[in-house]
């Protein structure tokens, strides 16, 4: 199966057809994405506070290590959703 969809990621790539990825902050949303067709899922700190109903400039405050943050909720939420959809989790190198 993962060659199946390396492949078809290649395809995508190679034919300049558009990647559709989901940047995703729950379980919920990242289950909808993956029904939906994602290529792909983004676990991002931003997705985090969006979720809370904060803007997206909330993640750029110094609330917490955001990629802990970012860790906890890729595993515990959105990897147990993804099945074979890759899914790319955004770090921050200055946590």
């Amino acid at each position: 199966m993962k060659e199946k969809l390396r492949a078809s990621l290649i395809d995508s790539l190679n034919t300049k057809k558009p990647l559709i990825g989901v940047a995703t902050g729950s379980g919920f949303s990242a289950k909808q994405a993956v029904a939906g067709g994602a290529d792909f899922l983004l676990v991002l700190n931003a997705g985090l506070f969006r979720n809370a109903g904060v803007s997206t400039l909330g993640s750029l405050l110094p609330f917490a290590n955001s990629n802990e943050m970012v860790l906890k909720t890729g595993y515990r939420e959105i990897l147990p959703h993804a099945g074979e959809t890759p899914v790319i989790y955004g770090v921050c190198a200055t946590d």
